[in-house]
């Protein structure tokens, strides 16, 4: 179908005056999309029909949550990484200092994709702070939408990016995350591996490097992994103060632009 035909049967449906939720539900099923409509507080107004459902269950301060996202159309349907974007606001923006300390957080987000997490501090740094990880599903990627008049005082909204799918007619595909406070980074690092069992944190020493410098990366996954290899390399295992959890280091030697890091891990369970 083309453009002018999609845009003469919307624009039939307006002046007929049917109303938002058949308008949304028709712009569906004419482009095979999900549709979203929201004001400029990013407050969700309007969906399409059973294009996506979210299940919320709270348990005292934890929260889960499961996304449902399905494809309507009677053919596949692809993804990109640009697609399908989570508004999952917290509110990292400078106030007045009164505002700021308590009420405002710096927010750390790792999209890892099956291995993804939002760790939220607030300025003050006094506990509870805010953090998620998530359980099923993948994240490639954040992105971010500003108020630009403030400049860096506003962080702005972040949008989550799930990885590339692919579904098939009628297909349904599922994110879910848990939300729950905590004390600071140690706290945040053992209830994420409470709450997903296959959590990995991976992280070095150093994140900038000049030819022939070193880096150590450790990864620490809370189960107790068969082997960690980087790049086809075993990695040498230490024992850690965390419970059921190893500690694997690497130094990677940078010479030059032919040898620069290693993007390239395999963890092994």
């Amino acid at each position: 179908m083309k453009s002018t035909d999609y845009k003469a049967q919307l624009f039939e449906m307006i002046i007929g005056g049917k109303g938002l939720q058949h308008v949304m539900d028709a712009c569906s099923d004419l482009l095979g999309n999900p549709f979203v409509f929201a004001n400029r507080s990013l407050q969700l107004v309007c969906k399409s029909s059973s294009s996506y459902e979210t299940a919320t269950i709270r348990e005292g301060d934890v929260v889960r949550t499961e996304i449902s996202i399905k494809n309507q159309q009677n053919k596949p349907y692809f993804t990109n990484n640009q697609d399908i974007r989570i508004s999952f606001p917290v509110p990292d923006q400078y106030e007045d200092s009164q505002t700021s300390l308590v009420k405002r957080c710096h927010a750390h987000i790792f999209c890892g994709k099956n291995i993804s997490w939002l760790c939220a501090v607030r300025m003050g740094g006094k506990a509870p702070h805010l953090g998620m990880v998530v359980t099923s599903g993948s994240l490639a990627g954040y992105s971010v939408q500003r108020n630009l008049f403030r400049q860096s005082n506003d962080r702005g909204c972040f949008y989550l990016h799930t990885e590339g799918m692919e579904f098939m007619p009628g297909e349904t595909k599922k994110i879910c995350w848990v939300i729950f406070p905590h004390n600071g980074k140690e706290d945040f690092l053992e209830k994420a591996g409470k709450y997903y069992k296959k959590f990995v944190h991976v992280q070095a020493d150093r994140y900038v490097l000049y030819p022939g410098e070193t880096c150590k990366i450790c990864i620490q996954p809370v189960f107790q992994a068969e082997q960690v290899t980087v790049d086809g390399h075993v990695l040498i295992r230490k024992c850690s103060s965390r419970t059921n959890s190893y500690v694997y280091i690497l130094c990677i030697y940078i010479y030059g632009e032919a040898d620069r890091g290693t993007d390239n891990r395999n963890l092994r369970r």
